[in-house]
């Protein structure tokens, strides 16, 4: 199961909403389908059924791997909670007054920083790309990588040539290869550079500060307090029993935690600026 570029989780309070606690889970630039997430979704929503004392069953699940239809889903199903990646949190907040209850851990969520990886030594800056192929897996929000991955340095969308790929092994051999200046790195992703025989002259140009995990969200306008307050509390005990480790560990997810407030303000600033 790959890292949710965004793992959502939509769900409606029963108490609140006549339609169906909606459980989506976003998945951009790392691949994936519908039908391979279906057993992982079913695995978790039978589990916070269990925690939530939801009648079994009483929740639905749906995987998107692009933003457009998650964001369809979310105008189409209204949801009261949402497991949604950074960029798209920050984008939707406003409009559907978000805020942020719980965060997630694990590899795949809480990616650390993103690293700008070149291998030509003529790249000593920043500045030095300009103009420059910039390809990785991690492109979906450019107004995410101006703001928040190089803290309104640069205007990504026009300062590189942007080139999406669906895995960060295709960035690293372009830039080996020399068809592409730079490839952008998850912590994670740099970690394996010493794995691979090829990367050995690759070196790291650009570090950001750290990066908000995937945050569990409230829709302000489509749920209570009470009842938000009420799913924030489960999500955050859900992998702790055992049953509940075992499903989180399926989905890749290490626990469900109270948020860092002070990770999720600063990136709000910035975004806002």
């Amino acid at each position: 199961m790959s890292r949710v570029v965004a793992l959502m989780v939509v769900c409606a309070s029963r108490l609140t909403l006549a339609g169906p606690h909606d459980f989506v889970i976003e998945t951009t630039g790392m691949g994936g389908t519908a039908e391979v997430a279906a057993p992982f979704v079913d695995q978790f929503l039978r589990h916070l059924e269990t925690v939530l004392g939801w009648p079994e069953k009483s929740t639905a699940g749906q995987f998107f791997s692009d933003r457009a239809g998650t964001i369809g889903h979310i105008e189409s199903a209204k949801p009261g909670i949402g497991m949604i990646e950074p960029d798209l949190w920050l984008d939707l907040h406003k409009k559907h007054a978000l805020t942020v209850v719980a965060s997630i851990t694990g590899p795949r969520q809480a990616i650390g920083h993103l690293s700008v990886v070149v291998k030509d030594l003529k790249y000593k800056t920043l500045g030095d790309l300009k103009g420059q192929v910039l390809t990785s897996n991690h492109l979906e929000s450019p107004r995410f990588l101006s703001k928040i991955v190089f803290d309104g340095k640069l205007d990504a969308a026009t300062f590189f040539k942007l080139q999406q790929t669906p895995s960060p092994l295709r960035g690293l051999k372009a830039v080996d290869r020399g068809e592409a200046a730079a490839t952008l790195l998850d912590d994670m992703q740099t970690a394996q550079l010493q794995t691979l025989p090829f990367a050995s002259s690759l070196r790291v140009l650009y570090k950001s500060e750290v990066l908000p995990a995937v945050p569990v969200v409230a829709f302000g306008k489509n749920i209570t307090p009470a009842d938000r307050d009420q799913i924030a509390q489960a999500m955050i005990g859900v992998c702790k029993s055992e049953k509940g480790a075992a499903v989180c560990k399926a989905l890749q997810i290490e626990a469900i935690v109270a948020p860092d407030k002070r990770i999720y303000d600063s990136a709000m600033r910035r975004y806002n600026k």
